[in-house]
């Protein structure tokens, strides 16, 4: 999650700034912010681990991030009310970011009510109130309250009422019925109308705000099962707009229909990596991945999270880039 122009200067602001930049308040986690990366800093959360094995490979898997996005000064804050584990992962942690190269401005353990300096012989411990801070009193302010948990932000994608599920799943089926045949026998002309269809409608909605109607979400989400079309919707999309798109597929992953719901995560998932939400692109990549292991832009988008690959490479495609839209002019239409 992107967030304003806070400067962090104690160990309160940075456990502060922690639940906005993931859009939930972490538990038994290791959290990384990282600060003046040239392409844009990243900021990651994982489990806690257990055991030295699983120290390492987390160990492996943020140091490489740190590497590849030249990042110079980083932070450490591990969430959790076990003091070994938390002590362990910090003495291996530290030491192998600093042989990247990067800085280690604190490592900090955090509980929820009192913080302590990892990288002191003993430790003091400092009370802290999250609630009470400057970061959370504006955050709210701006309407961008973090969630209570990762679980919350899970539970934001799963829907609510099902009869607009229902009603959805019938346009869904109607648009299937009506127009997917004609595209089908004729890719090419049916299946560019169906194509500039779908990104009109996708860029007004993203224009005016508003969330599509139900025979619409039904239609979308029928046409993005096919591949093609499918790149339509994310292919163009730009940072500039990507939280317009957030809100849009979200919504329709909370709507869609369990055999439709794959296409729209994948796409959320795209759109949330590249407004910068990485916590909410992994929460949509995991609900395409339960109904269609084998999703391929889930996988991109999953291996973009992996290595932490920035936001900032992002070049969007034009219409002539993408197949369905090849030879369309929007001016022209």
């Amino acid at each position: 999650m992107k967030t304003g122009p806070y400067i962090a200067r104690s160990p309160e602001d940075l456990i502060a700034l922690v639940p906005f930049v993931l859009g939930f308040h972490p538990s038994e986690s290791v959290v990384l912010l990282t600060f003046g990366a040239p392409d844009g800093s990243f900021h990651a959360r994982v489990d806690l681990p257990d055991g030295a094995a699983d120290r390492a490979q987390v160990c492996e898997i943020l140091c490489n991030a740190v590497r590849r996005n030249r990042v110079p000064t980083t932070a450490v804050i591990v969430f959790s009310r076990e003091v070994e584990l938390s002590a362990a992962i910090c003495a291996d942690l530290v030491p192998a970011l600093l042989a990247t190269g990067a800085c280690v401005v604190d490592a900090i353990r955090a509980d929820g009510s009192q913080w302590w300096r990892l990288l002191e012989p003993d430790p003091v411990a400092h009370h802290y109130d999250v609630k009470a801070h400057p970061f959370t009193a504006e955050q709210v302010f701006e309407g961008r309250a973090a969630l209570g948990s990762r679980d919350e932000l899970v539970g934001s994608l799963v829907g609510a009422d099902p009869a607009e599920t229902l009603r959805v799943s019938r346009a869904a089926d109607l648009a299937v019925d009506r127009l997917l045949p004609a595209v089908r026998a004729r890719p090419g002309s049916a299946g560019r109308r169906q194509a500039r269809w779908l990104h009109k409608r996708i860029s007004a909605a993203v224009a005016d705000g508003e969330l599509l109607s139900a025979t619409d979400a039904g239609r979308v989400l029928a046409l993005i099962g096919i591949h093609d079309l499918r790149d339509v919707a994310w292919g163009g999309m730009t940072r500039a707009v990507a939280g317009a798109h957030v809100g849009i597929w979200r919504d329709l992953v909370r709507r869609a229909p369990p055999d439709l719901l794959p296409g729209a995560a994948a796409v959320l998932g795209f759109a949330a990596w590249l407004a910068g939400e990485g916590a909410l692109a992994w929460c949509a990549v995991e609900r395409c991945l339960e109904g269609d292991p084998g999703d391929a832009l889930a996988h991109n988008v999953a291996a973009l999270l992996q290595n932490a690959v920035p936001p900032s490479t992002w070049t969007p495609m034009s219409t002539s880039q993408i197949p369905a839209l090849s030879g369309w002019s929007e001016r022209a239409s």
